[in-house]
């Protein structure tokens, strides 16, 4: 449009239907394709992987992972996509898989130093930062793991940070080299009403808002609108 004309989207759509049925899986954006990880279905855990092609509309199976499993996160960095963790039958991983989007391969990298599921993983300065998640004890109740790690994919090495964080199912977003943590459920297994800052660089944990509700299991990610649609810079 002219000058002073802008168009706003405010709908919907259906895209084509991935091949398998998934719960609790991980889904990561890398070069015009999503690419769905694992999960779960009503029967089993699943090791499946298949990506969605934005511009061919259509899915297509890639490489399975090693291992089956769910509740595992996953992020993007220097085009590759990384898995840590998970549920199995035998209780949560700390693995960490590395897949080549170009070469369709999986690779094992060295493992966290903590098991974990329900946890979420960022990518910032081409580091990966893990944070929050649980085990379950003896009898299938949740334990919080607290503590914060990173791996350096350069040197294929975890290392534990100063701060930790009682949180677990939470959405998690990146923006300006700060994770956000959106909710969740907390040390005292209630839900969470906070929206929490953590700063690599500073190895520092912020509350920086509360929401109106108590939120979890929220996907999240950053939408930048312009300041004539929203005067406040991005949106979460």
């Amino acid at each position: 449009g002219g000058k002073g004309t802008f168009i706003i989207f405010d709908s919907w759509y259906e895209l084509p239907s991935m091949n398998e049925a998934r719960k609790d899986f991980v889904v990561v954006a890398h070069n015009g394709k999503l690419y769905a990880v694992g999960g779960q279905d009503e029967n089993m855990v699943m090791c499946t992987v298949e990506c969605y092609s934005v511009a061919n509309e259509d899915w297509d199976i890639c490489a399975s992972i090693s291992h089956s499993c769910y509740g595992h996160a996953g992020a993007l960095c220097r085009d590759k996509i990384y898995i840590s963790g998970g549920q199995r039958f035998s209780g949560c991983a700390n693995n960490m898989s590395c897949y080549s989007p170009d070469l369709n391969v999986w690779e094992e990298k060295a493992s966290m130093l903590h098991g974990r599921c329900n946890h979420v993983m960022m990518e910032v300065q081409n580091k990966l930062y893990v944070i929050g998640g649980n085990i379950e004890d003896s009898y299938g109740f949740p334990v919080p793991i607290i503590a914060l790690e990173f791996y350096n994919p350069e040197t294929n090495q975890w290392s534990i940070c100063k701060t930790t964080c009682n949180i677990r199912e939470a959405g998690a977003c990146m923006l300006n080299d700060k994770i956000y943590i959106v909710g969740g459920i907390n040390g005292e297994h209630y839900y969470s009403d906070l929206l929490q800052e953590y700063e690599p660089v500073k190895d520092q944990m912020t509350i920086v808002d509360i929401f109106p509700t108590r939120v979890y299991g929220r996907a999240c990610c950053i939408l930048m609108l312009p300041n004539y649609l929203s005067g406040i810079g991005p949106h979460c």
